[in-house]
């Protein structure tokens, strides 16, 4: 998952720098968690997209037993 996120990261960083295209929506990234203490969070970070292919990941992770899951989603905008 490391290399993944890694991965998706730079991407985001490679399309927030590249010049020109159309801004045509937000390049986003988002971290949903659900656990029974906290009960369930939302984080969404966005910066004006650059471009307008959507592309879009999301890895989630379940633990049964500890009634948690996370899920992590990136929206990107690409030529």
């Amino acid at each position: 998952m490391r290399t993944r996120l890694a991965v998706l990261m730079t991407a985001l960083v490679l399309c927030l720098n590249a010049p020109g295209g159309a801004r045509a929506s937000q390049d986003c990234a988002t971290a949903d968690l659900s656990a029974p203490l906290v009960g369930s969070r939302s984080v969404t970070r966005c910066v004006p997209g650059l471009f307008t292919q959507r592309f879009w990941v999301q890895n989630c992770k379940y633990v049964p037993p500890a009634a948690l899951s996370l899920c992590l989603t990136v929206t990107l905008y690409t030529p």
